[in-house]
């Protein structure tokens, strides 16, 4: 960021009007202390969301299985009965 100023000072008859100019940037002196916190505060949220989705990947992979046992006890339960019928 930059900023710049200009300044007029009418002064009394003893001293002539003052002009002014100012230009201000900013140093990258310490970038560490600012943007730091605002990484590591990125580096949490990320291992948050990977936490969340590791965890939805799972229950998803469960659910899956759960569901694959269900249809081959029920294909089993068919085959079964079919062969009872015959």
């Amino acid at each position: 960021d930059w900023s710049w100023e200009l300044d007029y000072q009418h002064r009394g008859r003893a001293f002539g009007d003052m002009v002014s100019v100012q230009l201000s940037w900013d140093l990258p002196l310490f970038p560490g202390s600012r943007q730091n916190p605002k990484i590591a505060a990125k580096q949490a949220e990320l291992s948050q969301l990977e936490a969340e989705r590791e965890a939805l990947s799972r229950e998803h992979i469960q659910e899956l299985e759960n569901q694959l046992a269900d249809y081959e006890r029920l294909n089993r339960a068919v085959h079964r009965n079919q062969d009872s019928l015959l």
